[in-house]
């Protein structure tokens, strides 16, 4: 039964080839025309994810409890040298300060002595291989 419907599809399909690619086509166009309607996407992650998860309910009583550090991207730059850190925060904040179009605020912490000295530090544990208690004593 199934193999005769398949075989009477093909026979008309092949018969009235013009009229199924003509109703494929209009098909498609109709698809096409839905989809531009009404497909949508957000990257807004509140709206992606439920906020009847746990996790979203303790994320929502935070940005409530601190309403400051919503909206906000943070930028960490790693860089072998605090000046090197320095000159690429500078270039960061050149580069995104114009675009005011999407950026209401670009605020910039300084880097500090202590990281100066704690590279240091380091740098020294790599190079003679000392232990944690002589790093301490340095």
């Amino acid at each position: 039964m199934t193999s005769a419907a398949i075989i009477q599809a093909v026979r008309l399909s092949s018969r009235y080839r013009w009229l199924v690619i003509l109703i494929f086509l209009l098909l498609a166009a109709l698809s096409v025309g839905y989809l531009a309607g009404h497909f949508a996407i957000t990257t807004d992650s509140s709206k992606l994810i439920s906020s009847n998860l746990p996790w979203r309910q303790q994320e929502i009583r935070l940005d409530r409890a601190f309403p400051q550090r919503t909206d906000q991207i943070i930028a960490v730059i790693d860089a072998t040298t605090p000046e090197a850190a320095d000159a690429a925060a500078t270039a960061l904040v050149n580069d995104l300060s114009p675009r005011k179009d999407i950026i209401r605020n670009i605020s910039r912490h300084r880097v500090r002595a202590r990281v100066r000295v704690a590279h240091q530090v380091e740098e020294r544990r790599d190079r003679f291989h000392l232990g944690r208690t002589q790093i301490e004593r340095i």
